[in-house]
């Protein structure tokens, strides 16, 4: 047992090393390149975001309803989890940090900690996918296939901002993607009231 890291259970140890990882740049990414990677996981990020999910029963857009995009639930796009999972996994890691469940030692253990934090957003990814289906209105109509396939989505939606975050973060993009994706979701917000 003298060989866990970061006090670490060694099957989360060997979750971790399942996970693809980002690999960081070889040399300095120029600026216009990091501009546009920052552009393209906005872009990726809003249309995820506006992207409905297969198997609610959305109904079609009509000449009734001109807005039909804005007046869609934010529960019926593919990344309506968003970024909650990113920040959720950062808060329960700190809160193990300053409370000493987990030690970190070296450079090595830092990688390691990272590798934690993604693994347990996806876990949180997954949560949130289930929650959100439990939770729907239309649980009642919809069959099992569906409700798979609707978790799925939210699931894998989410594991994309989980990974767009993490190649923003790896040197590829300016800034993290929490704060450029919680300001898109405020400035969305205030288009659609």
């Amino acid at each position: 047992m003298a060989d866990r890291r970061l006090g670490l259970p060694n099957l989360a140890l060997q979750l971790v090393g399942i996970l693809p990882e980002v690999q960081r740049p070889s040399s300095t990414v120029p600026h216009r390149q990091k501009v546009a990677y920052t552009a393209a996981s906005l872009l990726i990020y809003l249309v995820g975001s506006q992207l409905p999910v297969y198997g609610y029963g959305v109904r079609s857009p009509s000449a009734v309803d001109s807005q039909y995009w804005v007046h869609m639930s934010d529960c019926n796009s593919v990344m309506s989890a968003g970024i909650m999972p990113l920040v959720l996994s950062e808060m329960l890691l700190h809160l193990l940090l300053r409370y000493k469940v987990l030690r970190v030692n070296s450079h090595g253990d830092r990688m390691l900690l990272n590798r934690v934090q993604k693994l347990l957003a996806v876990v949180c990814a997954a949560y949130f996918s289930i929650c959100m289906v439990l939770m729907s209105t239309i649980l009642g109509k919809l069959t099992l296939g569906q409700s798979i396939l609707i978790v799925l989505q939210h699931f894998f939606g989410s594991v994309i901002v989980i990974y767009i975050d993490d190649l923003l973060k790896k040197g590829y993009g300016f800034l993290s993607s929490i704060p450029l994706f919680s300001a898109t979701d405020i400035c969305n917000g205030l288009l659609i009231s």
